[in-house]
């Protein structure tokens, strides 16, 4: 939370946990050409997809297990660098949604408090956020000093600014022994097994976010509160004082009122403080951002007014984004500009907000018609996917047939039917409103049935049918 404001929610069940980060060793399964990918095995039952970008030749290195070696000429085809049966390290990047498996990568990464170890690359690299030079090149000689001899490469992360050689030296030596041991198991295990796991969301959170912003600390169990102490302890020592336990009784969630920020952030219109407001909608393509004025009227005149909204606007989606962990392309339809320094003041704003996003971003131009294309890395399934599912009734569409397309759609079933109820009654079961529509309002349809196709029409209500359910029957299977 920033000011009150929840900023981002990680959601961890302890009867599905997540998988990204996660380092296994398996067996391609399935080499597909025209996608120049392959299918790995994650389990005996679950199979993940690895593009071929994501997959790097490795050679076996004498006395050791398999080690990236860069030098190796990178074939077009993928038939000709990797083969079914061929076991594989690789790392969970993306959790399986819907019907898409689990995407997993051989470049793998390993994430301390201040440097993530690349063992695919043995390059020296400092975090794009960190934009002083001098910091930037400090960082950079002082990590290529800790690692010495070592193969890895290291990226030097937005917290390590400042930070003193002892520490970054102990990062590169747990790193280190970390690649070690999982190298080790590599060679001992069977495939399908799971080699390596991340830490769970609480300390994830203090390895990744945590900060000198950072003013509280708050959890709400014993088992975790401990975790995290000793957590802080060894990592952290200065937030000790920041750490506390909600009182016996009392709700996290209701104590920072994040129960309606959550419910929040599950509806597609967003209310911004001048009145104006944005409408999101999700799909499985992309998510569209729709800026309205609403009942923002301005002060000065159009131009200004349509400014201030679309500056509110930029200021407020890189946060729903965050919230939402909304991933993919995002295409956001802000209020058409005249002039060049508006769209740039927007662009600016909007890349000010993104900058605080920990998934990698990038925005366009303002087009034409005003819209801005913005893709975020999808690592996980969104908020919305999280915490609903597609409604029983609507399938997940959003909107239900109408009462008369229902009433319709009994009579046509009835019609191509006729034949089988010909001189019989035909029991239409179905929900009350429909019933009612259809005695009122439909009679003659019922009579021509009668007279054109000698077919008796019964209605019956049956009340645990929702509004687009029925059923006919023969008179005869009625109960």
């Amino acid at each position: 939370m920033e000011d009150g404001l929840l900023q981002e929610v990680l959601i961890e069940s302890s009867h599905a946990e997540t998988m990204v980060g996660n380092i296994y060793k398996g067996t391609v399964q399935r080499v597909v050409k025209g996608l120049q990918s392959a299918f790995v095995s994650i389990s005996d039952s679950e199979n993940a997809f690895l593009p071929g970008s994501d997959f790097r030749t490795r050679t076996a290195a004498a006395g050791s297990t398999e080690v990236l070696d860069e030098d190796i000429e990178q074939s077009a085809d993928i038939e000709q660098r990797i083969r079914p049966g061929q076991e594989l390290l690789f790392q969970v990047t993306k959790e399986p949604i819907g019907n898409k498996a689990a995407r997993v990568t051989t470049k793998i990464t390993l994430a301390s408090r201040y440097l993530v170890m690349t063992p695919s690359s043995a390059s020296i690299r400092v975090s794009v956020k960190i934009e002083d030079e001098i910091e930037r090149q400090r960082l950079k000689d002082l990590v290529t000093a800790c690692k010495g001899n070592t193969s890895s490469g290291f990226i030097a992360r937005t917290s390590a600014v400042g930070v003193s050689p002892e520490d970054l030296q102990r990062d590169v030596g747990e790193l280190t022994v970390r690649w070690q041991e999982i190298q080790m198991r590599f060679r001992s295990e069977s495939t399908g097994t799971l080699l390596h796991r991340d830490l769970p969301a609480p300390l994830r959170v203090l390895r990744d976010i945590v900060s000198s912003d950072v003013t509280g600390i708050t959890v709400d169990d014993d088992q975790t509160q401990s975790e995290v102490q000793d957590f802080i302890a060894a990592f952290l020592p200065s937030q000790l004082g920041n750490l506390t336990k909600v009182p016996p009784g009392q709700n996290l969630f209701d104590r920072y009122g994040l129960e309606e920020q959550l419910k929040a952030a599950l509806k597609s219109k967003v209310s911004l403080k001048s009145g104006a407001y944005l409408v999101i909608e999700q799909t499985e393509a992309m998510t569209t951002i729709d800026v309205n004025t609403g009942s923002y009227l301005g002060t000065i005149n159009l131009a200004e007014t349509v400014l201030e909204t679309n500056l509110e606007a930029a200021t407020a989606i890189p946060r729903q984004l965050r919230m939402r962990n909304i991933g993919g392309i995002i295409v956001v339809d802000f209020i058409d500009m005249e002039t060049d320094e508006d769209k740039q003041a927007l662009l600016d704003c909007l890349s000010a907000g993104l900058l605080k996003d920990r998934a990698p971003t990038r925005h366009s131009n303002v087009s034409t018609l005003g819209l801005v294309e913005i893709a975020r890395r999808r690592s996980g399934k969104s908020l919305q996917m999280l915490l609903s599912q597609p409604c029983s009734h609507c399938y997940g569409v959003g909107i239900v047939d109408s009462i008369d397309a229902l009433a319709a759609a009994v009579f046509r079933e009835v019609y191509r039917r006729r034949l089988e109820f010909k001189n019989l009654t035909c029991q239409v079961l179905a929900a009350q409103e429909l019933v009612d529509r259809i005695y009122c309002d439909y009679q003659s349809e019922v009579l021509d049935l009668s007279s054109d196709h000698a077919v008796t029409m019964k209605l019956k209500v049956h009340e645990n049918f929702s509004m687009g359910d029925f059923r006919l029957l023969q008179q005869t299977e009625v109960q």
